[in-house]
């Protein structure tokens, strides 16, 4: 067997192919082309295999990407329609009545936390989003109110409102542009704007089906912020039903729904109230 070793011979650094004899020369050539085709073939199925293995998880990674692409746009969708909507604060004055008609930390923090959403999610102004804590500590509701008001809420009039968000699909990276464009450009650019709009489609029945599945609820969140229930003033609209007793046992909520007041004539709206807050 034939070792052939790249090094220097008689003062030549050749092969060592070429320091055989020729008629080994020549068998070795005939056996090359020999089984040329072979190997080719072979190569060529050994990369068809590894190319359509990296298409595969080239594709497999887009369809990721778009699903949240997706994901994202629908949830978008949602907060944009919040701002049309009841459970948006647009202005400062509406801001200022509707964090101070909140009583807790949890409803107001949830609240504006929402605020924020609206604009940072729904509007695409991510420079405005602002964090919930700071080393572990969360900022307090008056933190972030503040930062709504001062910072977010005036930049509706500069930027305005959008009617629907933006979508960031895979894309191919932006390059210099020197001269025309070509056509295999201009066909990728319409390529990927044909693809957008078929995400966006996929993207809105992506939100309709997983309202219809319940994992989501868009008209819950159109809703404005409950304020918070004073307890005591539930137990006043009860004690006004002569048929209820002072003190409801615990175990058994149930009673004031099944019961059955006898002063109905008398009692009836407080009777009714009961019902509702118990």
């Amino acid at each position: 067997m034939l070792i052939f070793e790249h090094k220097e011979i008689n003062g030549v650094q050749d092969g060592a192919y070429h320091h055989v004899l020729p008629n080994m020369c020549q068998s070795l050539m005939k056996f090359a082309l020999k089984i040329a085709p072979a190997v080719r073939r072979s190569e060529k199925t050994a990369l068809d295999k590894q190319r359509e293995s990296k298409q595969k998880k080239q594709d497999l990674l887009r369809n990721k990407k778009i699903l949240a692409v997706q994901k994202e746009y629908s949830n978008a969708l949602t907060y944009i329609d919040m701002f049309h909507s009841p459970a948006c604060w647009r202005t400062k004055n509406d801001a200022q009545k509707a964090f101070e008609s909140l009583r807790s930390k949890a409803a107001r923090m949830e609240a504006i936390k929402e605020q924020i959403r609206i604009r940072v999610i729904g509007f695409g102004w991510k420079d405005h989003h602002h964090a919930w804590s700071n080393y572990g500590v969360e900022y307090h509701p008056e933190d972030l109110f503040r930062h709504l008001i001062q910072k977010i809420i005036p930049e509706q009039t500069k930027r305005g409102i959008p009617e629907k968000p933006n979508m960031e699909l895979p894309s191919r990276k932006a390059t210099p542009q020197l001269g025309t464009l070509t056509s295999d450009v201009e066909a990728l650019e319409h390529h990927y704007e044909n693809d957008k709009e078929v995400v966006i489609k996929e993207a809105v029945k992506l939100r309709e089906t997983l309202e219809a599945g319940g994992v989501t609820d868009r008209h819950e969140k159109l809703q404005p912020p409950r304020t918070s229930v004073e307890e005591t003033m539930i137990y006043l609209e009860m004690s006004n039903c002569g048929c209820l007793r002072k003190k409801m046992e615990k175990s058994c909520p149930m009673v004031s729904r099944s019961c059955c007041c006898s002063e109905d004539k008398e009692y009836g709206a407080h009777s009714v109230k009961c019902r509702l807050f118990t």
